[in-house]
């Protein structure tokens, strides 16, 4: 049985554990962690705000960096997520709400956004 928590190693910078740089999921009958994905050469993230849209099975990351990326759960395929540069990076929140996502602040964002999956953009609610 698989427990939903998900350890995210930040970076694929050496942190000295001899650990594969990737996410990481909890096995509650193993009692523990193993590698899910490792990341890519040229994947980097920081301190990721996190939300998982169950229902699609879709993990989305977005970094306080420039970057933010969606891993498809069930092909383990890591794609970057687009349109996100332009609302600043610090102190962004990810949130699922019925399968759609949504981000609340940036350094440079005082809405908050739905991601528009037809228009590939983010539409200001509030």
């Amino acid at each position: 049985e698989l427990m939903v928590a998900i350890d995210i190693d930040l970076s694929n910078i050496d942190d000295g554990t001899g650990l594969a740089d990737g996410i990481y999921l909890y096995h509650i009958a193993e009692n523990e962690w193993k590698l899910f994905l490792e990341y890519p050469n040229d994947y980097f993230i920081t301190y990721p705000s996190i939300c998982l849209d169950r229902k699609q099975q879709l993990l989305y990351l977005a970094g306080v960096d420039v970057a933010a990326y969606v891993v498809d759960m069930n092909t383990k395929q890591l794609r970057e997520f687009p349109d996100f540069h332009s609302f600043g990076w610090n102190d962004r929140k990810c949130i699922m709400i019925e399968s759609e996502y949504h981000q609340i602040g940036g350094d440079r964002n005082k809405y908050h956004l739905r991601w528009d999956e037809q228009q590939n953009t983010f539409v200001p609610l509030h």
